[in-house]
């Protein structure tokens, strides 16, 4: 055993790593929060609603099979914490867990129908330099691997960077993001159904942006999932 291995075990036994919820329970080894807190997590019914908010969100804008979040987003929630974390303490284990929790919603969803590859909302290279990942696609790994689905990080592209999109208005974020995405292999996507994953939507501007920049390829047919959606 390596020396770093043996200081992380001691580590673990002085300070164990408890829930990032409630502080007090220790969780499965790899897991972020423990079985206690994972219960009150505000779940959403998109998997089985055919009129559910992420639709709405896209409804008259892109044309998908189905879309879906798993959990509500609120602005003092445990779920803006856990987003939190995950974007900005390096968290990886959070877009982990809850994508193996989408993955499992998914298949017992019926209004939901495998897809042939998943695709994460492209991150431009400088910010995945500053932050090291891309947050969607851990997510989008941990749902394929339930799924039984490949995942490509390589068929969309963002070419640019764009400000903040935390103060603007619905228009004002579709403005910021159009054509900043790219498709890299057109022929790779025709006739395919393409699973988008994502972290958070507010007002759908960045899925409404990867689906446009596919929308002309032939056969091409998109669903949508998502760790969660604003409340309210």
């Amino acid at each position: 055993m390596k020396l770093k291995d043996i200081v992380r075990n001691i580590k673990g036994l002085v300070y164990p790593d408890l829930c990032m919820f409630c502080h007090r329970d220790m969780p499965m080894e790899g897991h972020p929060f423990c079985l206690r807190c994972k219960v009150y997590l505000p779940l959403t019914d998109h998997f089985d609603n055919s009129e559910n908010e992420v639709l709405k969100h896209l409804w008259g804008r892109i044309i998908v099979q189905h879309a879906a979040a798993l959990f509500y987003f609120d602005s003092r929630g445990r779920v803006k914490e856990m987003m939190h974390r995950l974007k900005y303490k390096g968290y990886r284990s959070i877009a982990i867990e809850v994508g193996k929790m989408a993955g499992s919603a998914y298949l017992t969803s019926n209004l939901f129908h495998k897809p042939d590859v998943i695709i994460p909302v492209p991150q431009h290279k400088s910010r995945h330099r500053s932050r090291g990942y891309n947050q969607s696609a851990i997510f989008g790994e941990a749902v394929s691997e339930v799924i039984g689905v490949p995942m490509r990080e390589d068929l969309l592209i963002k070419t640019s960077t764009t400000p903040s999109q935390t103060k603007k208005s619905r228009i004002e974020r579709v403005e910021n993001v159009l054509g900043t995405i790219e498709v890299v292999s057109i022929n790779e996507l025709v006739n395919q159904h393409v699973l988008i994953v994502d972290d958070v939507i507010t007002t759908g501007a960045t899925i409404e942006s990867c689906a446009k920049a596919m929308e002309k390829i032939p056969g091409l047919k998109v669903s949508v999932l998502l760790m969660a959606i604003a409340k309210g």
